[in-house]
């Protein structure tokens, strides 16, 4: 039988954290009958407020912890599901390295018994890292869901919650890895990576189109409101984002740990001191090279493209040229084989 965490864990009494039972926590991970709901019940309500708030919003969370007594709506017991795939690896995640000591007067001791050997320090980081990779990318799936399902989560849309990941072209860490770029899907990677990516849509994206067509692309990319045409341009555009935001990230070398980290791909390179930044170099200059290209492809594009009709802010611009033998969007596509984003 699930045992029902107790209402005192919840700060607000009237609000119900959104996973409070052994049961609904072994159907998202890997944990034993064992575990009491009070230990991992501090974590419940850790994640609730570090990760899902952001992904939910503040009325939309406080509606479901309100309905969570018994008298969830049909359309939110489908929600659920996604929830508690967020919710049970990111609560073990921080739960894992305090349950496996004690403080106390004595100091701080490793639990034990005569029947398990405590896992080493390597065990426990692959562990909680692979355990922490699952919730990161529940959290693109769970936010993936309510994008297609706005117009049943109404309270939801119409949330900050949902506008700023719309203030960006690139506005998962799906669609950013899609670009060629590897965070391992990790949302976690993509936070940390929106205010350089804000900075890089300012620094080449206007420079490159003019801010009239950006400001309408922008939009019209809120409003889900994009036409086929306009796609292809924000797919060059996309890349050349993703690349260029990438090239900075590799200069910032907490942000390169924490890549690393989630990737679990601690070479030498990044354990060296400040000389190994040189070895960056290179590899920036790569990233930017295929920036560069992706701009000149979407320039390209727009000359080959434009008219009265189809982008007329680029086609009356003075950075518009005439191209000797136009071209129209069937001359090009979004993706080839392996997904990468190229014209024909």
């Amino acid at each position: 039988m699930a045992i029902v965490l107790p209402l005192r864990v919840q700060p607000h009494a009237n609000n119900m954290p959104l996973l409070t039972t052994i049961a609904e926590l072994q159907a998202v991970t890997s944990v034993e009958n064992t575990l009491d709901p009070e230990t991992f019940a501090p974590y419940v309500i850790q994640v609730e407020r570090e990760y899902l708030r952001d992904v939910l919003g503040d009325t939309f969370m406080a509606t479901l912890q309100t309905e969570y007594d018994g008298t969830l709506s049909a359309d939110n017991e489908l929600l659920l599901p996604y929830i508690h795939r967020v919710l049970g690896p990111l609560a073990v995640y921080h739960m894992i390295p305090n349950t496996s000591v004690r403080i106390s007067n004595s100091g701080v001791q490793v639990t034990s018994s005569n029947d398990f050997v405590s896992a080493s320090g390597q065990e426990i980081y692959y562990v909680r890292k692979e355990i922490r990779d699952m919730g990161l990318n529940a959290l693109d799936s769970l936010y993936d869901y309510l994008e297609s399902k706005k117009d049943t989560y109404t309270v939801w849309a119409g949330s900050t919650a949902y506008t700023r990941f719309k203030k960006y072209f690139i506005s998962s860490a799906a669609q950013f890895q899609s670009y060629g770029v590897d965070i391992s899907s990790s949302r976690l990677i993509f936070g940390k990576l929106i205010p350089t990516m804000a900075i890089m849509e300012q620094r080449y994206i206007v420079q490159t189109i003019t801010r009239p067509l950006f400001m309408d692309l922008k939009t019209k990319w809120a409003a889900d409101n994009i036409s086929p045409e306009e796609q292809i341009l924000l797919d060059y555009l996309c890349m050349a984002i993703a690349l260029y935001t990438y090239s900075m990230a590799l200069m910032d070398r907490n942000l390169v740990d924490e890549i690393n980290t989630v990737n679990a791909t601690r070479s030498e390179n990044f354990k060296k001191n400040k000389e190994d930044f040189a070895d960056f170099s290179g590899l920036c200059k790569q990233y930017n090279d295929l920036a560069e290209a992706s701009l000149g492809d979407a320039v390209g594009y727009l000359n080959d493209t434009a008219s009265g009709s189809v982008f007329p802010l680029w086609f009356n611009s003075k950075l518009y040229v005439n191209p000797t033998t136009p071209k129209s969007s069937s001359d090009y596509r979004n993706r080839d084989s392996e997904g990468s984003f190229m014209a024909l």
